[in-house]
């Protein structure tokens, strides 16, 4: 799970948005995350800032940073 020393990583966070059916509804949200408090983080995602509060995170995650478009690949130079 993530804390405050993930601050600054890129991260993935899986989160209920809602209950559908008595089922929930899961949503991810990929990108830098910027706060982690006693209450919720704040992850700068592809559509802007959003805060999760922490009850409401089912996983999360740092992951690798984004590949630069553009960029050689390492594994076709070989």
């Amino acid at each position: 799970m993530l804390g405050p020393q993930d601050v600054g990583f890129r991260v993935v966070v899986r989160r209920v948005v809602g209950v559908r059916d008595g089922r929930p509804i899961f949503t991810d949200i990929l990108g830098q995350l910027l706060l982690f408090n006693d209450t919720e983080l704040v992850v700068d995602g592809k559509n802007g800032q959003v805060a999760v509060p922490l009850e409401a995170i089912v996983a999360g995650k740092r992951i690798p940073p984004a590949r630069v478009s553009g960029a050689p690949d390492d594994a076709a130079s070989s």
